[in-house]
């Protein structure tokens, strides 16, 4: 973590991890406080096998090693559990046998989503409900946290099969200004908007565009 002025505040360091193996994949704010040991921020290491949440000062709050986690985001899964919890896919695994982890803010595991490919999701308030539903790129398709496949998002197929197995991403935002949160959907040659229209805005409105920082690298 760096200061404001591009110093460093500190580095995160594992007794258990060989963070050697793996570069910083992702990070995420899980939750904010009023002094640095009540933040949480989760963050995964790919090639060392680890998801970690640490305070605002980089010390350890729990870490799950043994798989190779990537992109994160944070959520509200579940009513029962208290603050936010997160999603995150494992990559490197068969076609066909690509999950997605749901874990608690305590670092628990709460439920696993399995797809053809998982690499690149979102998640997103569709239905205003206050709970996250899970948008993932590659089939096109969004799921409740159940793991209910809800809908599928339309592309001509002709853009399909040009376009073939490569890799497309998934965005999210308000993209028409009444404040309900849309999709977008990119692929090498076009980028499709999904709009909500459910008209039921969600408890906090969502920001004008997809916001800042929606990059993992």
């Amino acid at each position: 973590m760096l200061n404001h002025d591009g110093s460093e505040r500190w580095v995160y360091a594992s007794e258990n991890i060989d963070l050697r193996r793996g570069h910083l994949d992702c990070a995420r704010v899980l939750e904010r406080g009023g002094a640095p040991e009540d933040w949480r921020i989760v963050m995964t290491f790919c090639g060392a096998n680890a998801l970690v949440a640490v305070d605002g000062n980089g010390r350890a709050i729990w870490e799950r090693t043994g798989h190779h986690f990537e992109s994160i985001n944070v959520g509200k899964l579940a009513d029962d559990l208290p603050g936010l919890q997160l999603i995150v896919d494992i990559d490197h695994q068969p076609i066909g046998e690509s999950p997605i982890w749901a874990f608690d803010r305590d670092g628990n595991k709460i439920g696993a989503l399995t797809t053809n490919y998982s690499r690149h999701h979102k998640l997103i308030d569709w239905t205003g409900d206050g709970i996250a539903e899970i948008a993932v790129a590659h089939n096109r398709a969004l799921y409740n946290t159940r793991g209910t496949r809800l809908a599928t998002l339309d592309v001509p197929e002709e853009i399909l099969a040009a376009v073939g197995q490569t890799e497309r991403s998934i965005f999210t935002g308000d993209m028409d200004g009444d404040g309900i949160p849309d999709i977008l959907l990119i692929l090498p040659t076009h980028v499709f908007i999904y709009r909500n229209t459910s008209e039921t805005r969600p408890a906090q409105p969502a920001p004008l565009g997809m916001g800042l920082n929606v990059t993992l690298y």
